[in-house]
C-alpha cells in the first residue's frame, strides 16, 4: 500500500502537469522540495526565502557544483513562485542589473552614444 500524496505535493504536480513539464522534471522537482523540507524539518510552505539561502549554502558546503544546485533552486523557485504564488521567488522577481550586450559595451568604450547616430 502506498502513502497518500499530500495536497501541497499534488498541487505542485498539477502545476507541473499544466505546464507540460516532463516526468523527469516532476521527479527532480518533487525530490528537491522534499529534501529541502527534510533538511529544515518543517513543511516547505512554512519556510521562507532565508531558508532557501541557508539550504543553498548547505549544498555548496557539501561540495555540490552549480550544475547540481541549479535544478534544486529551480525547483524551489517553481514551488514558491508558482505553486504557492509568493513574490520574490521567481526569476522575474529577482532584482538584477540590466544585461548589456557586447555591442553596447564596445560602443561605450568608443564613446558613441547610439548605433544610428554616430560615426
Amino acid at each position: 500500500m502506498s502513502n497518500p500524496i499530500s495536497p501541497l505535493r499534488q498541487r505542485m504536480i498539477d502545476d507541473m502537469t499544466f505546464r507540460n513539464m516532463s516526468p523527469s522534471t516532476h521527479k527532480v522537482y518533487t525530490y528537491a522540495v522534499a529534501n529541502f523540507s527534510a533538511f529544515h524539518g518543517r513543511s516547505p510552505d512554512k519556510l521562507r526565502i532565508e531558508n532557501v539561502r541557508e539550504y543553498r549554502l548547505h549544498l555548496i558546503a557539501r561540495g555540490l557544483k552549480a550544475n547540481s544546485i541549479n535544478p534544486i533552486i529551480g525547483a524551489l523557485r517553481f514551488f514558491y513562485g508558482t505553486t504557492l504564488g509568493r513574490k520574490g521567488y521567481s526569476r522575474s522577481d529577482s532584482v538584477r542589473p540590466p544585461r548589456r550586450h557586447a555591442s553596447s559595451r564596445a560602443l561605450a568604450r568608443r564613446g558613441a552614444t547610439s548605433v544610428e547616430g554616430g560615426v
